[in-house]
């Protein structure tokens, strides 16, 4: 994650994305202990493809 930051400096980079399970505990506790918000202004969307 450092790197991840770092190279997102140096790009001049908006912010990083990352995502969880919604009752993955401990990884939210971990993203959120190094800086990381829960965004409430984005929904995700997915398109299962072999799913009948």
């Amino acid at each position: 994650m450092k790197q991840a930051k770092k190279m997102a400096k140096e790009t001049h980079a908006v912010r990083l994305r990352v995502s969880t399970s919604s009752n993955n505990e401990v990884a939210q506790k971990v993203y959120e202990s190094i800086g990381f918000k829960e965004d409430t202004q984005f929904k995700n969307y997915v398109l299962p493809i072999n799913s009948d």
